[in-house]
This record gives C-alpha cells, sequence and structure tokens, in this order.
C-alpha cells in the first residue's frame, strides 16, 4: 500500500487548554506558545518514528530516546507529550 504522508503541522487547534497547559508545565516549557513551538517542530522533524492509524486519521511521532509523542491530523497537532514506550498504543 500506499506510503501515508503526513501534512507539515503548523500549530494546536486550541492551546490555551488545561490540558496543554499541563503537558507543557510537565515537560519544561514556560509558556504554551514555547510548547507549541517544540511541538510544531519535532512532529516535522524527522526525529523519532512516524506512525499513521487508521482508526484515528492521525499520524504520531515517537522518539524512544527522548520519550517525546506529538499527534497530528491535517496539520494540526492535537497534543505534545513525554510518553513512556510501554504505554504506547499506535
Amino acid at each position: 500500500p500506499p506510503q501515508k504522508v503526513p501534512e507539515p503541522a503548523t500549530g494546536f487547534n486550541r492551546l490555551e487548554t488545561k490540558h496543554h497547559q499541563r503537558h507543557a508545565k510537565d515537560m519544561g516549557f514556560k509558556t504554551t506558545k514555547e510548547y507549541e513551538k517544540a511541538a510544531v517542530e519535532f512532529f516535522n522533524s524527522d526525529k523519532g518514528k512516524l506512525y499513521y492509524s487508521d482508526a484515528r486519521g492521525r499520524f504520531y511521532r515517537y522518539d524512544e530516546r527522548t520519550q517525546f509523542m506529538s499527534i497530528s491530523s491535517n496539520g494540526v497537532i492535537h497534543t505534545f507529550l513525554k510518553k513512556q514506550k510501554r504505554n504506547l498504543n499506535v
């Protein structure tokens, strides 16, 4: 089957939510804007591996070394967080 290629991420659909504020703080970002910039840069990079979920219609970029995971669809980042591989379900 043809390889699915994600649209480049441009940012979050909603940034100032408790969910995003919590992840930004957990990952050591001072502002949600810094968090958003890092999420976009990570998703658009070639770090880690890129996965696609047909069930969710979303792309997941995961880096085992840093445990960073960014989830995106249609150029929109849904979340960016640190996640242990044993908890990774994609």
